[in-house]
């Protein structure tokens, strides 16, 4: 747990340096905890677009949401 309660902080930065900093914070703290896992979704949905809808930010519903749930199951797997 990174916090001893939940909340919400909104900041005003763009979805690039957003995305950047979070993407760095989240391989820094995981990295910190043996059985901590770190999917690369960025890469996965930029490989597929069809995953999400126009924003590129959200995914979609059916196949495609079976698709994320896949690639999330196998890198949670130990080993």
């Amino acid at each position: 747990m990174l916090a001893p309660e939940l909340g919400a902080l909104g900041v005003g930065v763009d979805a690039v340096t957003s995305r950047q900093f979070c993407n760095e914070l989240l391989a820094r703290v995981a990295g910190e905890y043996p059985h901590a896992r770190l999917v690369d979704w960025s890469s996965a949905a930029a490989a597929h677009p069809e995953w999400l809808y126009g924003d590129l930010i959200h995914p979609r519903e059916g196949a495609e949401a079976a698709a994320m749930t896949d690639l999330l199951w196998t890198a949670i797997q130990p080993g």
